[in-house]
């Protein structure tokens, strides 16, 4: 298992996957501390619900351009860090320690969120705090 994620790590698609999940993630708890529903962002977009939804699962391949609106619309700024390659385990124990944690937390993006994607999630992060 360990040489699977060893493998997986060094594709983009896993740093893709990994930057959506942890911005869908941040836009919640913002959009929680902000009292706004899904609803209300998406009027503020000018988009579907459905829309809003999908972004908030971590399934939307966003622009800049929609990660500062999303982020604008909760009160927020959008800033983007670089990391070196050689601080990827330390960047996989945050990503791994926010992903248990919004488990542990029962944080859902929204009511039709399947037990096997929050399973799937939970155990992303276990393998992920035993790679790191």
């Amino acid at each position: 298992m360990r040489e699977i994620l060893d493998k997986a790590k060094k594709t983009d698609e896993f740093w893709m996957d990994s930057a959506k999940l942890d911005f869908a993630l941040e836009l919640e708890r913002q959009r929680r501390a902000s009292g706004k529903s899904y609803k209300d962002i998406a009027k503020a977009l000018d988009t579907s619900a459905a829309y809003v939804s999908k972004i908030f699962r971590g399934d939307a391949n966003l622009t800049i351009e929609s990660m500062v609106k999303l982020s604008r619309s909760l009160g927020c700024n959008l800033y983007l860090n670089l990391k070196q390659i050689s601080e990827d385990k330390e960047t996989i124990k945050v990503i791994a320690n926010k992903l248990a944690q919004d488990d542990m937390q029962g944080l859902k993006f929204d009511g039709n969120q399947s037990t096997t994607r929050v399973m799937n999630r939970h155990k992303t992060a276990l393998h992920l705090q035993d790679a790191a």
